[in-house]
């Protein structure tokens, strides 16, 4: 009957599964920070668990909103319970997901570029095509190093909703 199709994975219970394995096989010291999601075409809706990575930004009309941060690193503690989000997107909707090669970079006053930077950036070139969005991005970053190359390793993920 209806409701009883094949269930989409928890993203909380496979975080929390990784996150014992790691703790149980890697020095106390060591942990990452990790950023699950699975897309449900049919419901058209992210659902992620997020293990203290940095929050992925949504644009949305004018706006850019912050996702949920649904618990700690994994590999550094046992037993640790994962939430899980939903995020239903809508037509025209950017996800981005980052990591801090693209917000730590310095300038040559040892200022970082920054998430209010990236924002900005977001906001300014929404309703470019997501390789430009990217490509800009890139380009800010490494403009604002004063330097031909970047120091970290940089990755960003565009996600648009078509519509």
């Amino acid at each position: 009957g209806p409701g009883y199709g094949p269930q989409p994975v928890s993203t909380a219970r496979l975080v929390s599964n990784l996150n014992q394995q790691l703790h149980a096989s890697t020095a106390p010291e060591k942990y990452a920070t990790f950023f699950f999601s699975i897309y449900d075409e049919a419901a058209a809706e992210f659902i992620y668990t997020n293990a203290g990575h940095l929050p992925p930004l949504l644009v949305r009309g004018g706006d850019v909103l912050t996702l949920d941060t649904n618990g700690t690193v994994v590999g550094c503690f046992a037993g640790v319970r994962y939430g899980e989000s939903r995020l239903k997107l809508e037509p025209g909707d950017l996800l981005v997901c980052y990591t801090d090669g693209v917000t730590e970079p310095e300038n040559v006053y040892g200022e970082m570029f920054g998430e209010e930077r990236l924002r900005a950036l977001l906001r300014e070139h929404a309703a470019l095509e997501v390789e430009e969005i990217g490509q800009r991005i890139v380009e800010e970053v490494t403009r604002w190093t004063g330097s031909a190359e970047l120091q970290d390793d940089l990755t960003l993920l565009l996600i648009r909703k078509a519509g």
